[in-house]
Parts: structure tokens; C-alpha cells; sequence
């Protein structure tokens, strides 16, 4: 009995095996097809300079395939398939993307870099409530530009109102109901994004108050435009 028991297991571990092995050898008999990857920042899906290289997962195997990556758009063969994509985003997060590659076209797949995964940083903007002013002032230099804009939200009896300033002057006023969620996700990407390398001969410096409590941070990354980001996310 136990003899037959061995048998049966040396029997399914081979034909597992041999299962496997026919795998292998199906894919290596299909033709491979041109991908294109993007890294894109998806809050206006345009292109980033951001790049990271590339752990791609076939879902049909779980054979994992490693992929050197270039700025913006670069380009690459692959079997065709179901596959996870996992790489970092600017933030230093891991982030994992499905893709289909198919067979009939030439595939193209957009990696967002500026999405947050699940985290538990803390913000002021967490505890912006009811009779609160939250302030985001950000000062952007360079080689070639110094510009400085605050953001001004003020939580109402029944919504947010937010207000652009360039330096005195106003320069848009807008209802924004009573979610602070996008405000509360911009206050986590600039916590995360001052922890990244500088190097960058542009830097952003945040300076982010709510009532009386203050947080500053410095981006030097050039990976992030957040004063772009926040103005279109809310503002437009």
C-alpha cells in the first residue's frame, strides 16, 4: 500500500513536470510580438521623464522575465499573453499592472508612476475639517524660472472652497464639495516624494499649513510636477 502510494506520487510529480516542460516548449514556439511601454503620469497622461526597470509576470506560467526600461516610451518583444507588470512608481512604492499582449497588434501598455499604493502616512490634511483653512504654498526654481503659487482651501459650514494665489493676486475660486481625499493624497505624494534622491537642477519647496500647524518639504527629484498636479486634479 505504501509502495503504491510512493508510485502515485513519483507518478503526478511527473506528469506535473511534463506538464511544465510542454509549456516551455509551446511558448518557445510562439513567434514573439512588438510591446510599447509608457510610463506615464496619469493625472494628465503625459509622458514622465521617470523610468524604472520592469518585473513581467506571466500569468499563465508564473515564469517571471526581467525588463530593462528608458525614459517615456521604450519598446520590446514578448510572447503573447496575460502578464503582470511590476515596477516602483516615483514615490518608491511597488505598483503591479495586468496587461494583455496580443497577438493581432502591436500592444501598448501605460505604467502610471504618480498613482499611490495603499500606505499610512500621516497628514495635516487628514484632520482639515469643519471651520478649517489648509494652506499649500509651493515655490518652483530653476535654471531658468522662480514661480511661486498658494493654494488655499477653507472647510465651510457645507463644502471646501479652494482659491489659486499668485503671490496677492487671485487667481481662481472654485466649489469643491466636502472630499478631501485628493487633497489628503497630495499631502501623502509630497511627504513620500521629499524622501527620493535630488539631484535635480529644479526644485519644489512645500510649505503645507493647517491653521496653525506646519509641514515643509523640498522635491529635487525632477520626477514630479506637484504644482501642476494640483492645480489640474482640483482646479480645472
Amino acid at each position: 500500500m505504501i509502495f503504491d502510494k510512493k508510485l502515485s506520487f513519483v507518478n503526478k510529480t511527473f506528469f506535473s513536470l511534463l506538464l511544465f516542460l510542454c509549456t516551455l516548449t509551446t511558448q518557445a514556439q510562439v513567434e514573439k510580438v512588438p510591446v510599447s511601454v509608457f510610463f506615464v503620469n496619469c493625472y494628465d497622461n503625459e509622458l514622465s521623464l521617470y523610468f524604472d526597470n520592469i518585473e513581467m509576470i506571466s500569468k499563465e506560467t508564473g515564469i517571471a522575465e526581467s525588463i530593462v526600461s528608458d525614459y517615456g516610451t521604450f519598446k520590446f518583444s514578448a510572447i503573447p499573453g496575460n502578464y503582470v507588470f511590476k515596477y516602483k512608481n516615483i514615490f518608491d512604492q511597488v505598483m503591479e499592472t495586468e496587461a494583455i499582449i496580443s497577438q493581432e497588434m502591436n500592444t501598448q501598455i501605460k505604467l502610471c508612476v504618480d498613482h499611490l499604493t495603499s500606505n499610512n502616512v500621516q497628514t495635516l490634511a487628514s484632520k482639515f475639517d469643519h471651520g478649517d483653512k489648509f494652506i499649500i504654498d509651493i515655490n518652483s526654481s530653476g535654471c531658468f524660472h522662480n514661480e511661486r503659487v498658494t493654494f488655499k482651501f477653507f472647510f465651510l459650514a457645507n463644502e471646501i472652497v479652494g482659491e489659486v494665489w499668485n503671490g496677492e493676486k487671485l487667481k481662481k475660486r472654485k466649489h469643491l464639495g466636502t472630499d478631501i481625499k485628493e487633497i489628503v493624497d497630495f499631502e501623502k505624494k509630497v511627504r513620500l516624494i521629499s524622501r527620493q534622491d535630488g539631484g535635480c537642477t529644479t526644485t519644489d519647496r512645500y510649505t503645507i499649513k493647517l491653521n496653525d500647524q506646519e509641514y515643509k518639504a523640498i522635491d529635487g527629484s525632477c520626477s514630479w510636477n506637484g504644482m501642476d498636479a494640483l492645480y489640474k486634479q482640483l482646479f480645472l
